[in-house]
């Protein structure tokens, strides 16, 4: 019985000339390919959110800065995703990019998501919205500056919203709408000031916010573009070798 498990294992008769058929050949570098692409969906899914809420954000008024580092005016600064522009006030807004349903009031310390069976606490994003809030009328003073927290496409309020709180779906304004309205003279300065603070904060700021959001993990994009040379190299191997 040994030696026929033995003489089964050690290359059959069928398996002759196995690598060097058609449908092995071409299967290997198919595999390698969907293998790259089941790795990178992750990657194609946050992309794809990650325009769709610039987007919606864009439409909350006449112009838009991202991911803006300022100083707070006490010795430290304050990362904020989006600054918005309109014709009454400069918007600071918060990015919530989660799913769920969400429970959570203004003067609630910690508010829950529900996901599933699961529920997980956050902090009262209000209040940090409040200080990002407070950064921008330190550098603008005089100038009217609102906080707006932006909860994604996925995430649902059974009991209620809380003041200062938003879902895209709600935002019903357009680019076009928008390109027809005059900023306030002041206001513009103002936003012109906030420019040049957010220029001057990615660079004095860049390394600090980098170890405050912690490195992002490419791991699966690394392994999935390895996987993706791989399969053109042995393509390109037996086709033109």
């Amino acid at each position: 019985m040994t030696n026929y498990l033995f003489a089964v294992f050690e290359f059959p008769d069928q398996w002759d000339g196995l690598f060097t058929r058609p449908e092995f050949i071409w299967t290997v570098p198919a595999l390698l390919l969907l293998l790259a692409l089941s790795l990178l969906y992750p990657w194609f899914q946050r992309r794809r959110a990650d325009r769709r809420v610039r987007a919606s954000i864009r439409r909350l008024g006449k112009t838009a800065l991202g991911d803006v580092t300022v100083d707070n005016g006490m010795d430290g600064f304050v990362f904020i995703d989006f600054l918005v522009l309109t014709p009454a006030e400069i918007l600071v807004v918060t990015l919530m990019n989660t799913r769920g349903i969400i429970f959570g009031g203004e003067k609630i310390d910690n508010w829950a998501r529900v996901v599933g069976r699961r529920t997980y606490k956050f902090p009262n994003p209000l209040e940090a919205s409040q200080e990002r809030v407070l950064a921008v009328k330190y550098h603008v003073p005089g100038v009217e500056v609102r906080g707006l927290v932006l909860f994604t496409e996925g995430c649902t309020f059974p009991k209620g919203k809380p003041e200062g709180v938003m879902l895209p779906q709600e935002i019903t304004t357009t680019m076009e709408q928008w390109e027809q309205v005059t900023i306030p003279t002041g206001l513009q300065t103002a936003w012109d000031r906030i420019n040049d603070l957010a220029r001057q904060g990615a660079e004095t700021y860049g390394r600090d916010v980098l170890l405050l959001r912690g490195n992002d993990s490419h791991v699966r994009e690394v392994v999935a573009g390895g996987l993706i040379v791989l399969a053109l190299l042995w393509s390109a191997w037996h086709l033109f070798v």
